[in-house]
């Protein structure tokens, strides 16, 4: 079996046409939101559920900030919260009587404001950032868990670092392409639509997407250089302090098929630990966090020995079947959603 040789990692994901499953315009009945939107489909599924509503001239302002006391009309509208006989939660700026009273007393007995009201006042129209988005998105839909990737503005020491974690491993909102979430970025009535769409139905959600992005932001927040164009990402990056480098092609178009083709150093030499590019391992920790370290055991294993008895094994993790193989010069990981 052929020592597996080079320095180069590269990263194909193909698409099976027969996979492709056409998909019909969504019809917007707002004036101001047009067909091509990108979050058209996740405005009408939301106002044909009557969670939004649009203003009286028949425009939904999509890219208006939106408010606390927006957010819990269309919270306590969609959980459909009790609104009589709460508790009144003694707010300095929201007194029995005033309008919505009953809604913000409903959501603060729901506790999903807890994080984001102090000093006894709700400020119903203070615009809502996405930190303070995903604190409330998190209580009232008990999001939990944990990514394994790490926004380099929210580090565990901030007040809102388990709650963007949560939306993020449950594939709600990801962040941008430096790999920082914004978390002080205001939140805009589209992005909130988008945002509550893929809470309450899973297909608006994009694992693909989301996984390539973080494996995008990762590379590029660890001391790696990367060149980004609407159809491709090409990586050129250099380990410091270590004798390989690699670069990666990534296909930005969103594929059900994935494929990893890794090609390690065979000089003896080179130290076990170092013969596979690390981004192998940061990149099966984006794609499948419960997975990563057994399929990452299974290409290590290959690289020293050349064979592993797990080898073509079918196995599932996070939403993908996993399936390594060895074809004598490369190790194939063959990701299938």
């Amino acid at each position: 079996m052929k020592k597996l040789s080079a320095v180069l990692l590269v990263f194909s994901l193909l698409i099976s046409a027969f996979l492709a499953v056409p998909v019909a315009e969504a019809q917007s009945k707002f004036k101001d939101v047009t067909d091509k939107h990108w979050a058209v489909k996740e405005i009408e599924f939301l106002s044909g559920k009557k969670v939004i509503q649009g203003y009286p001239d028949g425009t939904f302002k999509p890219n208006d900030n939106l408010t606390r006391m927006q957010i819990a009309l269309m919270v306590s509208r969609e959980k459909n919260y009790n609104l009589t006989d709460r508790s009144d939660p003694k707010l300095k700026d929201i007194n029995k009587g005033q309008t919505n009273y009953n809604v913000v007393s409903a959501v603060m007995a729901e506790g999903i404001f807890k994080d984001v009201v102090n000093n006894n006042q709700f400020k119903p129209n203070a615009y809502v950032t996405r930190a303070e988005m995903a604190s409330i998105m998190a209580r009232a839909y008990n999001l939990t868990g944990g990514s394994s990737y790490q926004f380099k503005d929210v580090t565990s020491k901030h007040w809102a670092y388990s709650y963007v974690q949560a939306v993020a491993t449950n594939q709600i909102t990801i962040g941008y392409n430096d790999g920082t979430f914004k978390p002080d970025n205001l939140l805009t009535r589209s992005q909130f639509s988008a945002m509550m769409a893929r809470i309450l139905d899973k297909s608006f959600r994009s694992p693909s997407k989301i996984n390539r992005e973080t494996v995008i932001n990762s590379m590029v927040s660890n001391y790696e250089y990367a060149k980004l164009s609407n159809t491709s990402a090409s990586f050129n990056a250099w380990n410091p302090g270590s004798i390989h480098s690699y670069q990666v092609l990534m296909d930005l178009q969103n594929p059900s098929n994935m494929v990893f083709t890794i090609k390690a150093w065979s000089d003896p030499s080179v130290p076990n630990s170092d013969r596979i590019p690390t981004s192998v391992n940061k990149a099966l920790q984006m794609m499948i966090p419960s997975g990563a370290s057994t399929i990452y055991g299974i290409v290590n294993s290959v690289a020293k020995t050349g064979s592993s008895s797990d080898l073509n094994k079918d196995y599932s993790f996070d939403g993908y079947s996993v399936k390594v193989k060895f074809n004598g010069s490369a190790i194939l990981i063959y990701f299938t959603n």
